[in-house]
């Protein structure tokens, strides 16, 4: 087509379209309109005007020419005129928009049986305003009225179809049976203020129902259409699910301030590779909310829930963030598969000393016959080294050797049992040698206790040397020296045969009755989780401490067969079969379930001595401690 004609073709178009909309402002055809004498019709006006349009023969316009911008459709014979080239004195409203399609907002519905739902169109429009008419595939299945409101009838499939002037839009809807009951994903929940979570709403099988969210109590929580519940304030509302037909499900919504500092139940953590450990979010006393646990090297230390496992060797932080956004860190070092390494002593054989003979080699030989029938945690066998009747000195140099070539990562264990102090020597004076250890007299010095005594700090001191973890076992009398005064030990002392069988307070007596370095060398503080802004540390122990009894109290034995902290203590791993004291029975023995089977021991015992009856507590630290000791499948 020519430039020429279609420039023609836009022009009449555009005069059909004016005489067009004219016409349809009539009440009367054009011919019997009333028409001024001195004026033209239309479409004499419309022939004049043609007339006057003259155009070159040639196809291109002449330069000073104005050709207005045209659409073309695939076949080229039909021209629209773009809106922005009509004349500047067009009428706008004379423009005739083609109707747009009449689209519902939904194009699939499921509802249960008697439920009602209606169906709105995207414009906004009333469906009465356009004349719309709804109808329905199948009135057995479903229903609708004139509005759009759908009625589930039975179970089954029916399409609603919208028209609308022959324009139509359609529906699916799926009738299920009315629910009998729903169930809310958690019936109770704790947030801290300003905190979300998510109700979610479960409906039998084949059963449907929208669902309507309510609180009762809307300045301490509320919810959305979703089942998004935002806590407000603190106290407690309840939260209620309802179906149509009028089947109801709660949770109770419990919210604490929002908490000030989050920390952890470890603090800076050695693991060895394969090992995993939990995590628990610990906030500030009576705030809430939940924490998530992330790990900055997931190829060394990989994060499941509250998971920890290490996966290769290497370091790795696991940081906790409350969802008000505190945080704490934990660092975490992952090393080889550890090495089990114990040194077990008895001291039996007391010369010169006016202290009677113990089971002390019998004791030895018990501990030393258990551990080479018992692994540890990661699966390793331990390596023993037993001895008897040894010099301070002597138990000093087997520390060095027999630990000498642990590592970070390693588990060493220590046991000894023999005579102890309660801060008296052996004519009953007060020496403030608190818990000190008596050993094989060492000749070289002439001093009483220097020859025959090792002192709790010394030893703490000697063990501090050995890299990684140290188990501590101490079978004598006023062992609980070791541990009075750390913190959380907080055990009753008894004045044992020095005093009858009274019941001592022990923070009546200051640390200084004994060495302040017992207490520091057996409780590591420079490791933990600082909780901002509070000083308040998560420890993770380098010692782990057992003692035949408390501090200032006797121990017993029976003579010339066993003391009975060691045969407690064998007795609840034993050499064969399952661990007694494996009260979870998952296989592994932790330090605080050791503890608890030979407390349970103890209490069952009395000790009948000069016409006194006794009792021994057995004393542990840290408390609570699920710092695993021991495995056998």
């Amino acid at each position: 087509m020519t430039t020429r004609c279609r420039r023609l073709l836009a022009w009449l178009m555009a005069l059909a379209l004016t005489l067009g909309m004219a016409l349809a402002e009539e009440t009367l055809p054009v011919d019997e309109a009333v028409l001024p004498k001195d004026e033209t019709t239309p479409e004499e006006a419309a022939v004049e005007e043609l007339a006057e349009f003259d155009l070159p023969l040639d196809d291109e316009p002449a330069e000073d020419e104005i050709v207005p911008d045209v659409e073309l459709d695939a076949d080229d014979d039909a021209a629209v005129l773009a809106p922005a080239e009509l004349a500047e004195d067009a009428d706008p409203d004379a423009m005739v928009l083609a109707p747009s399609q009449p689209v519902l907002t939904a194009s699939a519905i499921t509802l249960g049986v008697k439920e009602k739902s209606k169906l709105t169109i995207a414009s906004g429009a009333a469906p009465e305003s356009i004349g719309a008419v709804f109808t329905t595939s199948n009135k057995k299945v479903a229903t609708v009225n004139a509005s759009g409101l759908v009625t589930g009838k039975k179970a089954g499939k029916a399409t609603i179809t919208l028209d609308v002037g022959g324009v139509q839009s359609s529906c699916e809807v799926t009738v299920k049976k009315a629910p009998k009951k729903v169930t809310l994903s958690s019936k109770k929940l704790t947030l801290g203020v300003d905190e979300r979570a998510a109700l979610t709403a479960t409906l039998p099988k084949n059963t449907a129902s929208a669902i309507t969210f309510t609180s009762s109590k809307t300045s301490v929580a509320t919810v959305d259409a979703s089942g998004r519940v935002t806590a407000m304030g603190v106290g407690k509302a309840t939260i209620t699910a309802k179906t149509f037909n009028g089947k109801k499900a709660k949770c109770t919504v419990t919210v604490k301030p929002a908490p000030m500092y989050v920390t952890a139940n470890i603090g800076e953590t050695t693991l060895w590779v394969g090992r995993s450990v939990k995590i628990k979010p610990v906030l500030n006393a009576g705030s809430a909310g939940k924490v998530s646990i992330v790990s900055s090297n997931p190829s060394v230390v990989q994060v499941s829930g509250t998971t920890a496992k290490a996966l290769a060797k290497g370091s790795a932080t696991i940081t906790l963030t409350a969802y008000n956004g505190l945080t704490a860190e934990i660092p975490v070092t992952v090393t080889k598969v550890p090495t089990y390494r114990a040194l077990v002593i008895g001291e039996g054989s007391f010369p010169g000393s006016g202290m009677s003979s113990l089971p002390g080699s019998k004791d030895a030989s018990l501990m030393t016959k258990m551990l080479n029938n018992v692994r540890g945690p990661a699966g390793s066998k331990w390596s023993v080294t037993h001895a008897t009747d040894q010099t301070a000195e002597q138990i000093h140099q087997m520390i060095r050797n027999t630990f000498a070539g642990a590592e970070v990562g390693d588990v060493s264990l220590f046991y000894i049992s023999t005579h102890g102090d309660q801060d008296y020597d052996i004519n009953g004076r007060y020496a403030s040698y608190a818990g000190c250890l008596l050993v094989y007299p060492d000749y070289r010095y002439y001093n009483w206790y220097d020859r025959y005594t090792m002192t709790l700090s010394h030893l703490a001191n000697w063990l501090c040397e050995v890299p990684g973890q140290v188990i501590v076992m101490i079978d004598s009398c006023g062992s609980g020296a070791a541990i009075y005064g750390a913190a959380g030990v907080s055990a009753p002392a008894l004045s044992g045969d020095q005093g009858g069988a009274n019941v001592i307070d022990a923070p009546a007596f200051s640390p200084e009755a004994f060495d302040q370095a017992v207490v520091d060398a057996f409780r590591d503080v420079d490791k933990g989780v600082l909780a901002p802004g509070q000083g308040v540390f998560v420890l993770e122990n380098k010692f782990f401490v057992l003692t035949a009894s408390a501090y200032r109290e006797t121990s017993w034995s029976l003579k010339n067969k066993y003391s009975y902290f060691t045969k407690w203590l064998t007795d609840g791993i034993k050499t064969k079969g399952k661990m007694p004291a494996d009260s979870n029975k998952n296989k592994y023995t932790t330090l605080n379930e050791l503890y608890g089977y030979m407390k349970k021991k103890a209490n069952g015992k009395t000790f009948r001595y000069r016409g006194l009856n006794h009792k021994q507590h057995v004393q542990v630290y840290p408390a609570n401690s699920g710092f695993e000791l021991f495995y056998r499948k």
